[in-house]
């Protein structure tokens, strides 16, 4: 019996340092697509929690300005949601070309609720992507 308890303590501090040097897992992602979005669309919000240090990533792939496969692009901001009645905080605007796609990174955030914005598009005035994956 005695050695079965050093056996759970030993697996208990290798589980413990194993997360001390890696952190926690806090992360999430989550994956969609634009079809014919306009200025103005907002994105579902999701929540970024505390402590991971992760940077928030929006990726676009794929993407097309109104009947266009390619050329254009848009203008995505990350909008830090806020209770009412304070405004909502600009976490930062990148732009994205349809040619190029890929992904863009926001740095790590405070904990919050987020979403994304369509704040200005190129080329046309619907956007679509089919690929969107947005990552905290």
């Amino acid at each position: 019996m005695r050695r079965g308890k050093r056996n759970i303590v030993a697996a208990v501090m290798v589980t413990g340092a194993v997360l001390a040097i890696t952190g926690p897992a806090f992360a999430g992602s989550f994956t969609s697509y634009l079809s014919n979005v306009q200025v103005g669309f907002n994105s579902r919000t999701w929540q970024h929690g505390t402590g991971d240090n992760s940077s928030t990533a929006i990726t676009l792939t794929q993407c097309g300005v109104g009947w266009q496969d390619s050329g254009g692009g848009a203008t995505v901001q990350l909008t830090e949601e806020q209770p009412f009645p304070f405004p909502d905080i600009n976490r930062g605007q990148k732009g994205y070309t349809c040619n190029a796609g890929g992904t863009q990174y926001y740095g790590s955030q405070p904990a919050a609720n987020y979403h994304f914005s369509i704040v200005s598009i190129s080329g046309g005035s619907e956007f679509s992507a089919d690929y969107n994956k947005v990552s905290w």
